[in-house]
């Protein structure tokens, strides 16, 4: 979910890229974001809960 070694938007977890785009702003709202990104937050946690 955080990821490991280099920085890049490819390399870093989704935690790591939601928080940037949070603080950035680049959205209208939350509901925007979260629209957004909900495929790849249920695609993390079904990763995590077959671990």
């Amino acid at each position: 979910m955080y990821g490991d070694g280099e920085y890049t938007y490819e390399t870093r977890g989704v935690m790591d890229n939601l928080t940037s785009a949070l603080l950035n702003g680049d959205k209208d709202s939350w509901a925007v974001l979260r629209d957004e990104w909900s495929a790849v937050i249920d695609e993390v946690i079904e990763t995590y809960n077959n671990q």
